[in-house]
């Protein structure tokens, strides 16, 4: 009698399932999936989760833009009165192919040119529970600044807004 040849449909399986592991892992999705769009959008979800959770909770909240991080502060303080302390809440970072270009106090609407880089960026925006923001506007951009993104956040209302290009 001859020996079978060939492999046994669970055999295959198995041998697929180890090499699609062995390639997920070896991919750094990450970095692949890193563009300014998903960081600035990664920037104005940060934003406007405090701007809620400043409402719901009566409470100031702050978002501490940094040249590769974007973090979540409460005030250990309710209502309008000067925080005395911060508690942090949460931390993204942003990954390595993006970062944050420059971050200004003030919302930039119009821009002619656009703003010098700013490598040492350190921006607090308070949340206040009246409705009210300290306003930014928040430049983020790839290595080469193929793609240009601001994010802004107004005053009076505290809502946030992305465009593309500067």
């Amino acid at each position: 009698m001859k020996s079978p040849r060939g492999f046994t449909l669970v055999e295959l399986m198995v041998a697929i399932t180890i090499v699609g592991v062995l390639a997920a892992l070896s991919v750094d999705v990450t970095s692949a999936t890193a563009t300014p769009s998903t960081s600035s959008d990664k920037v104005a979800g940060m934003l406007g989760y405090a701007r809620i959770r400043t409402l719901a909770t009566r409470t100031i909240h702050r978002v501490q833009v940094e040249s590769q991080t974007v973090s979540l502060w409460r005030a250990t303080t309710t209502g309008l009165s000067t925080p005395v302390g911060w508690q942090r809440l949460q931390i993204e970072s942003i990954p390595k192919p993006t970062k944050i270009w420059n971050a200004q106090t003030s919302v930039q609407v119009t821009l002619n040119g656009g703003p010098v880089e700013n490598p040492a960026v350190l921006l607090p925006i308070d949340f206040k529970p009246d409705g009210t923001t300290t306003g930014a506007t928040i430049f983020v951009t790839d290595s080469r600044k193929r793609k240009m993104y601001r994010v802004m956040v107004y005053r009076a209302t505290g809502g946030t807004y992305i465009r593309e290009g500067w």
